[in-house]
């Protein structure tokens, strides 16, 4: 639950966060309500998501990241941030390497794997941080983006998710690790 962890970040132990869902949403209101600062709900899926967690008359400033417009929360300001560049997202993602393209089937193969993260820094960085230190080419990296399949999720140019991203480098991990 959303408030539940919202509510141990602003400083309440377990024992306080009340177990009723109505309770729990007025006591993070009320944290809205006497609190100065910033809370960020990351990749919002939608309006329902978000909604228990807003309280327009707060002193907190929040900031919604989400692909999805949500034209019901009408009370907010819209930023649309888009993409980085294929330009950025080259230089990013190859940023994480020990290599470079030196041929032109290598710098299609490091397109190809920044089209295959959407051009999202977020996913960038994660596949980068996964992939940098072990990838020997980016041909490597595309053909790994190319056959991972995770619940029926398959990375392609058109969209990209990073929760997906988090599952794939959960299962690169090794057995102990996966287990501590």
């Amino acid at each position: 639950d959303a408030q539940e962890i919202l509510l141990r970040q602003a400083g309440w132990a377990n024992s306080e966060i009340p177990v009723d869902a109505t309770a729990r949403t007025q006591a993070w209101q009320q944290v809205l309500r006497t609190s100065d600062g910033v809370v960020v709900l990351d990749n919002a899926r939608n309006t329902a998501q978000v909604s228990p967690l807003l309280l327009y008359d707060s002193t907190c400033v929040i900031i919604i990241t989400s692909r999805n417009r949500m034209p019901e929360l009408s009370q907010v300001e819209r930023i649309d941030v888009p993409p980085m560049s294929p330009k950025q997202a080259k230089t990013l993602f190859a940023s994480f390497f020990s290599f470079g393209p030196k041929t032109e089937a290598e710098v299609a193969n490091l397109e190809e794997c920044v089209a295959k993260c959407g051009h999202l820094p977020l996913t960038i960085r994660i596949v980068g941080s996964m992939w940098g230190p072990r990838a020997t080419s980016f041909a490597e990296v595309s053909e790994w983006l190319s056959d991972t399949e995770i619940d029926g999720w398959r990375f392609r140019t058109s969209d990209s998710d990073a929760s997906i991203l988090l599952d794939c480098s959960f299962e690169l991990l090794s057995t102990s690790t996966r287990q501590s």
